[in-house]
């Protein structure tokens, strides 16, 4: 990713990265849930901040990842899905507004994901009250910095059913 000093704004590479990526955050409105054909996905809502702790879009790589938990308290990384938010038409089009979040839609969820949904649905359903059902997703997001090095940005998200 490169940046163009604009010579005539008195722009410099430093001056435009005053609003670089600062921190990423996994919305709690993170979910699962079927779509039109009955078919288990993840709905991830991805907001990146500045510094100032301003939502921003932002230019980068997002790497989502789906965890286990096991019952020994470890974590089993199952998925991982790689968005390439360099792209101004990607970026755009998974960029909500109103949430002021990336709005990502993961599926080929492990199989061990979709009892999970049946379980949740359920539970609306007043059909069955077991316990929640957990799993972990992670959120990188590799962007620029000023001497052109990689920054990574994580944030985890506990997602219970």
């Amino acid at each position: 990713m490169t940046l163009r000093a604009l010579d005539d704004e008195g722009l410099t590479r430093d001056s435009a990265l005053v609003f670089a990526p600062a921190t990423v955050r996994l919305y709690p409105l993170t979910h699962l849930q079927r779509d039109e054909d009955g078919r288990g996905r993840l709905i991830a809502y991805v907001e990146v901040k500045d510094r100032w702790g301003d939502s921003i879009k932002a230019l980068g790589s997002l790497q989502m990842q789906l965890y286990r938990p096991m019952r020994d308290g470890s974590l089993v990384r199952e998925s991982v899905w790689d968005i390439d938010l360099r792209s101004e038409d990607v970026n755009v089009a998974l960029f909500d507004p109103v949430a002021r979040a990336y709005r990502v839609q993961l599926v080929g969820l492990p199989g061990w994901v979709e009892p999970m949904i049946d379980r949740a649905e359920a539970r609306v359903r007043g059909t069955e009250s077991s316990g929640l059902d957990r799993l972990v997703v992670r959120a990188v997001f590799t962007t620029v910095g000023r001497e052109g090095e990689a920054i990574l940005l994580r944030d985890d998200l506990i997602v219970e059913q």
